[in-house]
């Protein structure tokens, strides 16, 4: 079972097509290389969402090092029924704040979070109904980022994408949001090693509250950072912000949080250009050092006819540590088109990968992005507001089923036409796409919105599958989209 694991796509479907037409989202190491107090053990963690009622936890960063001081949390009812909305905001020093919203059918309303210096926020939305999703979209002068909320607290969970090099920093939240207290463990993991600092340990998260940790409160110049978050007594969610600002990129991110590592990692759809690099992060959680083989896909390679090259290289994760490796020093990667990523490991490990660089040049923008490691039938995603104002022109989608692998480029010009097919004008025939099969259906559900681009993709497949998506800027670089799998 996926943590962000959905129910009833056809309702959801509905309610976004809807909905998105509207919207426009220090120091006190313990010295040495110390291995963790407490074990981190892979675990989804998640209880499962009764059929009448749901809820969704967010981890919302203070204000100190953002150029934006509020998020918006979108609240989606996916339904065919009116719903309530309860919104509970928690602050520590401040008392709760509670609203109530009615939401109609396929509709959404979003509640402005005011963020404070110092205070971190913990929001929970429970929906008296089911068929229901949860954004937040964090928007300042650096442009926006956005993240799905977590529709389950965990024991465990994993972050990735910290970095303190030159002025960059960040925060780790975690948000304990139910009505006892929580006992909590925090373990960094460096290219150095671990460090579990003392003053992390067995923290006591009261009710309600939410913890802060300022990244570089712990460490000063360290490329890649990743840290565990585990629990003695409780449940919690964890989230976090990362602000770029470095001699690779600069801009801000939400951090990636998950309660599971993988033996197996795929990255669906990236791409290098002349502006932009991918970077590979690797982070071993165990106690025994990881070997790592990364098959690299080059997605434009062929047609339908031939096979696709692929090459690969591999890499070795010491015990409780983290690599990075610059993809365009990696064999086999290609720049100037689309590539896909299987990381494969021999034990557990957490990976990502941060895209730098932009159509403004290869210094501006910073994005990272979450391979999968569960695969289902059905995924969706969701398209808001463009997270910069460069021109965007396509949106590249890639698709892969046991069966097949497709990647279109799909221009404005479908916006408000049928369904592209790989014979119109618009779509990358280089890359040799099938978006139709007799098992597998992908659909372009378009609406007229400010983007110029559909709202909405969906991907059926008869068999486990992966989707993702990103809108692709003017010099060929990409912002990745988010996506969720369904039931």
């Amino acid at each position: 079972m996926s943590f962000l694991k959905r129910r009833t796509p056809e309702v959801i479907v509905a309610a976004i097509v809807f909905l998105l037409a509207l919207s426009t989202f220090v120091f006190n190491i313990v010295s040495g290389r110390q291995a963790p107090k407490t074990n981190f053990v892979p675990s989804l963690s998640v209880s499962p969402v009764a059929a009448d009622s749901s809820t969704w936890y967010c981890t919302l960063p203070p204000s100190g090092l953002l150029k934006g001081d509020s998020v918006d949390v979108y609240l989606i009812n996916g339904s065919k029924y009116r719903q309530s909305v309860t919104v509970e905001s928690y602050r520590s020093g401040a008392s709760p704040s509670t609203v109530s919203l009615n939401l109609s059918s396929a509709s959404s309303q979003s509640v402005t979070e005011k963020l404070q210096p110092n205070r971190p926020t913990g929001v929970t939305a429970f929906f008296t109904g089911g068929a229901d999703l949860v954004m937040a979209r964090l928007s300042g002068s650096f442009g926006s980022t956005e993240t799905f909320c977590h529709p389950s607290p965990g024991p465990n969970w994993i972050v990735q994408g910290f970095s303190t090099e030159g002025n960059s920093d960040g925060y780790l939240q975690v948000f304990n949001p139910f009505g006892s207290d929580a006992i909590v463990d925090v373990t960094f993991m460096t290219p150095s090693g671990p460090n579990a600092p003392g003053p992390l340990q067995a923290v006591v998260l009261a009710a309600h509250q939410s913890m802060s940790v300022k990244i570089s409160d712990w460490f000063q110049g360290v490329s890649t950072i990743g840290a565990t978050v585990s629990t003695r007594i409780g449940r919690v969610v964890t989230g976090g912000v990362e602000v770029r600002s470095d001699t690779h990129s600069t801009g801000t991110s939400f951090i990636l949080a998950s309660p599971e590592t993988f033996s197996q990692t795929l990255y669906p759809l990236l791409t290098q250009t002349a502006n932009q690099s991918a970077i590979l992060h690797l982070i071993n959680v165990t106690n025994s050092d990881s070997s790592v083989l990364v098959n690299v896909t080059d997605l434009s390679s062929s047609n339908r006819q031939s096979k696709r090259t692929v090459t690969s290289f591999k890499e070795q994760v010491p015990a409780y540590s983290t690599i990075s490796v610059p993809l365009k020093a990696a064999p086999g990667v290609p720049v100037g088109s689309f590539f896909s990523l299987d990381v494969k490991s021999n034990s557990q490990i957490a990976s990502s990968v941060e895209l730098v660089g932009s159509t403004l040049g290869p210094l501006l923008g910073f994005s990272l992005v979450s391979g999968v490691g569960t695969f289902w039938p059905s995924w969706i995603s969701v398209l808001t507001t463009p997270p910069f104002t460069s021109s965007y022109k396509q949106v590249a989608v890639n698709y892969q089923s046991k069966r097949k692998n497709s990647t279109a480029l799909i221009s404005k010009l479908f916006v408000n036409g049928a369904n592209p097919l790989p014979t119109d004008t618009g779509i990358d025939s280089v890359a040799g796409v099938s978006l139709n099969t007799r098992s597998d259906s992908f659909s372009v559900l378009p609406t007229d919105n400010s983007t110029g681009f559909p709202d909405l993709f969906v991907a059926h497949s008869s068999s486990a599958s992966v989707m993702a998506l990103a809108y692709i800027q003017s010099d060929g670089s990409m912002v990745p989209i988010p996506s969720i799998a369904l039931d």
